[in-house]
């Protein structure tokens, strides 16, 4: 899902369209590992018929075209499919700061969402 920068926070921005080095824009840049997860860690794992495991990964740059966000890049596969591991991850010749993962621990669950009460006839709203 793509976000989008309201007016108010597009005048927030700094005034520069591309803040990386121009050299390599147009460059291949390494995409950085931000989250692997697992089938059998999931509750109500939902993904590709055939997979059980989900890589996300980024672009460590700013992208003014996607909202000065990192572009996200999901990718499902087998896990049983992934034979070769690389020793270390290649890394990008640039980075923003604020794209670095920080490593850390996810304790997925299960959320059960409720239609918000203003859609709901008056009595259920109450």
């Amino acid at each position: 899902m793509r976000y989008d920068l309201t007016d108010d926070e597009r005048s927030e921005v700094p005034a520069c369209d591309f803040s990386e080095p121009h050299h390599l824009v147009n460059q291949p840049i390494p995409l950085m590992a931000v989250a692997q997860l697992y089938r059998r860690d999931i509750p109500d794992f939902v993904g590709p018929s055939g997979t059980d495991l989900l890589q996300v990964l980024w672009c460590p740059l700013v992208h003014p075209q996607e909202g000065f966000n990192p572009r996200v890049r999901l990718y499902w596969r087998r896990s049983a499919d992934v034979t070769e591991q690389l020793e270390t991850a290649p890394e990008p010749p640039v980075v923003n700061d604020s794209y670095l993962p920080v490593p850390c621990v996810v304790h997925p669950g299960q959320v059960r969402e409720y239609q918000y009460g203003g859609l709901l006839p008056e009595e259920l709203d109450a």
